[in-house]
C-alpha cells in the first residue's frame, strides 16, 4: 500500500479478516493501513462470533469508511460491494480535488479583494455579512469573525456608528459624477486625524440565472479628490483675483487720451510684438506691463519685473543674460509666456527678435 501511494497508484479497497496468521490480527492490520492511507475503504470479514461488532470497531477511526460482513458470503455479494465501494472512493477523490481547487480560487479571490485599496463587503438578502476584505474590517474596526457573527441589525448599527453625513459645504458643487446622498464621512476618532469622505457604492449581486443573492458594498475614499477640488478652487480664486487686480479696469482714468491708451494696450496684448512703455516715475508703467501680460496669450507663464536702474550699467547685460549655469539669467533660459518689465533697460536688449545665450 505504501509503495502504491508513493507512485500515485493508491489502493481503493481492502478486504481484511479478523482472524489472521499469528503475529497480527485484523484490527491491528487496519490501524497500520490507516497510518499509510486514511482514505482507503475497508471491509472486515469474519466467521467467528466471539467478538461483537461493537468490540471490533471500538476505538477505530473513520467508521464511515468501514464495512462489516460475516462469512459465508456469495461471489455476487462481494462483486456488488466492491463496485459500490470503489465508485464511492472515486467520487470522494473527485470531490476532494474540487474542494482543493475551490480553496485555491478562494485564496486568489481573497488576495485580489484585499489588494484593492477600497473597503469591500457583501451581505445576503437579510443583511447578514457574507464576506469582507481587510480594509472593510479596518474601516469598521472589527475582525472578520465578529463581523460575520453580527446580526443584520447589529451590523447596520455598527456602520451607522462609524459614519455620519458630511457638512453640505464639503460636498456642495463637488463630485458631479456622484450622488450626494452616497457620500459619507468617517467620524473622528483616535485613529482618524483628518477628514475622510467616502463614496458608498451599493450594487446587487446576482448568480448566473439572474437571481439576486445579496448586495455588494464598496467604499471609495474621495478625500484626496476633495482636497484636489479645494486646491483647484483656490487656484481659480487666486487667478481671478490676480486678473482683476491687473485688468485694464484696474487702471484709473476715463479721459479720451486714456481711452486711446486702453485701445493700444488691447491691440498690443493680442499681438506678439515687443512693447516699450515710457513714462515718468510713479505713472504706473509696471501696472500697464502686468495688464499686458494678464491679457495676452502668455498669461499662463511667469511675469518677471526687474529694476534695471538698480543694476550698474556694466553688469546689466551679464545679470540679465548670464550665460553660465546653474543661473542662466532672464534671457539665458527662455520659456514660453515670459514677459519682462524693467526700468533703465539698455536699448540693445529691447531690439525685436530673439536673444541667444553666448558662451557656456
Amino acid at each position: 500500500m505504501r509503495s502504491g501511494k508513493e507512485r500515485d497508484l493508491p489502493v481503493a479497497l481492502v478486504y481484511i479478516d479478523i482472524r489472521m496468521p499469528p503475529g497480527m490480527d485484523g484490527i491491528e492490520t487496519i490501524r497500520r493501513f490507516r497510518q499509510v492511507d486514511r482514505d482507503v475503504e475497508i471491509v472486515i470479514m469474519t466467521a467467528y462470533t466471539d467478538m461483537t461488532i461493537t468490540e471490533i470497531v471500538h476505538g477505530m477511526e473513520l467508521l464511515h469508511k468501514v464495512l462489516y460482513i460475516r462469512k459465508p458470503f456469495t461471489r455476487e455479494e462481494i462483486q456488488q460491494m466492491t463496485l459500490s465501494l470503489v465508485e464511492k472512493w472515486n467520487i470522494e477523490r473527485r470531490l476532494e480535488e474540487k474542494r482543493r481547487q475551490v480553496a485555491v480560487e478562494h485564496r486568489r479571490l481573497d488576495a485580489v479583494i484585499n489588494a484593492t485599496g477600497e473597503p469591500i463587503a457583501m451581505c445576503d438578502l437579510d443583511g447578514r455579512l457574507v464576506f469582507a476584505n481587510r480594509n472593510y474590517e479596518r474601516l469598521l474596526e472589527l475582525p472578520h469573525g465578529e463581523l460575520k457573527a453580527m446580526s443584520p441589525e447589529a451590523l447596520a448599527a455598527r456602520v451607522d456608528d462609524r459614519f455620519r453625513e458630511p457638512r453640505p459645504s464639503d460636498v456642495e458643487g463637488r463630485f458631479t459624477m456622484m450622488d450626494r446622498d452616497d457620500i459619507v464621512e468617517l467620524k473622528p476618532g483616535d485613529g482618524v486625524l483628518e477628514q475622510r469622505l467616502f463614496y458608498r457604492i451599493v450594487m446587487p449581486v446576482r448568480d448566473g440565472a439572474g437571481e439576486t443573492l445579496g448586495s455588494l458594498y464598496v467604499y471609495r475614499d474621495v478625500s484626496k479628490e476633495m482636497e484636489m477640488e479645494r486646491m483647484k478652487a483656490e487656484v481659480l480664486r487666486l487667478r481671478t483675483e490676480l486678473q482683476s487686480a491687473y485688468s485694464f479696469e484696474g487702471i484709473v482714468g476715463d479721459s479720451d487720451p486714456m481711452r486711446n491708451v486702453y485701445m493700444l494696450m488691447t491691440r498690443a496684448a493680442e499681438s506678439d510684438i515687443t512693447v516699450l512703455i515710457q513714462g515718468e516715475s510713479g505713472t504706473g508703467k509696471e501696472l500697464v506691463a502686468k495688464s499686458f501680460h494678464f491679457h495676452s496669450s502668455r498669461k499662463a507663464g511667469p511675469f518677471l519685473a526687474i529694476n534695471c536702474a538698480a543694476v550698474p550699467e556694466t553688469l546689466i547685460e551679464s545679470e540679465i543674460r548670464r550665460p553660465r549655469l546653474p543661473h542662466p539669467g532672464v534671457f539665458g533660459a527662455p520659456r514660453p509666456g515670459r514677459h519682462l518689465g524693467g526700468r533703465g533697460l539698455p536699448a540693445r536688449l529691447l531690439r525685436p527678435g530673439r536673444h541667444h545665450r553666448s558662451g557656456g
